[in-house]
């Protein structure tokens, strides 16, 4: 009970910030017709999570989110941006969480992969999807 209250109020914390947010002509945010032509695999830092969330909102795609208990903390978040997640990260659940994005792609969805480890280093691309 207290998860959902407080990924709630994160949700709508994120929602009034991400009003604010810019996001300027040129840059590589998809657009939905493109998403729903042909699925894709798009990249993101850790740190930008809620600001791709948010950008991206009611888009459907698959982001691949830790099964840590942060990691549910941040899937319930992005559920109420209409996304859809897959549970894995490099330390726990990798092979199944892989798995689980290769059957959104098979189902013709566009999925979502942080590309930094969660141990660092910061803005460093780990081997998978980059």
């Amino acid at each position: 009970m207290t998860l959902a209250i407080i990924a709630s109020i994160s949700a709508l914390a994120i929602w009034l910030i991400g009003i604010t947010l810019r996001v300027e002509e040129g840059t590589d945010v998809p657009e939905e017709p493109k998403i729903r032509k042909r699925p894709t695999i798009y990249c993101f830092w850790h740190r930008c999570i809620f600001q791709a969330c948010y950008a991206q909102r009611g888009m459907g795609l698959a982001i691949m989110i830790s099964r840590s208990f942060d990691g549910e903390y941040i899937a319930r978040i992005c559920h109420y941006f209409g996304h859809r997640t897959v549970r894995g990260s490099s330390s726990r659940g990798a092979l199944s969480g892989f798995r689980g994005l290769q059957r959104e792609l098979e189902e013709g969805r566009s999925v979502v992969v942080p590309v930094d480890g969660p141990r660092g280093p910061r803005y460093v691309a780990k081997p998978g999807p980059s």
